[in-house]
């Protein structure tokens, strides 16, 4: 089975709103052995952590063409509890309603994330990882980028 790494880094922490940033990146390693990655960054007016997180896993996973094992770094706290303690499998079982008896937050994207992972072999994990200062390092330079235009 082919193996991937995918990377995500932001720049906002916790559950408020407000402008953020994040990049995602697929490293993989080709038949011939040569190691590749694809990227893409993503700028939000108004989100939270987990529902921009949510938006890189889903768009870096959409990138995936074959079965694969597939590695997911985060720090988002709240997307490796959910993982770790298999509430996905219970709100997919449930329709999608949370403990409270309230729709799950960010239910479109979770369902969404639920799909794609329903094709590869999904493991998270977290900490620090050799890209994280790179990847911080582009999206600053995106943003001051994306100023100078305005």
């Amino acid at each position: 089975m082919f193996s991937v790494d995918i990377y995500i880094v932001i720049t906002r922490k916790g559950g408020f709103r407000g402008k953020a940033a994040g990049m995602w990146r697929i490293r993989y390693t080709t038949m011939k052995g040569t190691e590749e990655t694809r990227e893409d960054i993503i700028f939000r007016e108004c989100t939270t952590e987990n529902a921009l997180t949510l938006e890189l896993l889903r768009d870096a996973l959409s990138r995936l063409t074959k079965t694969c094992s597939v590695r997911v770094n985060t720090e988002c706290a709240h997307i490796l509890n959910t993982i770790k303690s298999r509430r996905l499998q219970t709100w997919r079982a449930g329709g999608w309603i949370s403990a409270k008896g309230e729709p799950v937050k960010n239910m479109a994207l979770w369902q969404e994330v639920a799909a794609l992972m329903d094709r590869h072999l999904v493991e998270f994990v977290t900490g620090n990882h050799s890209y994280r200062r790179y990847m911080k390092y582009e999206i600053k330079r995106e943003l001051e980028r994306r100023r100078d235009n305005v």
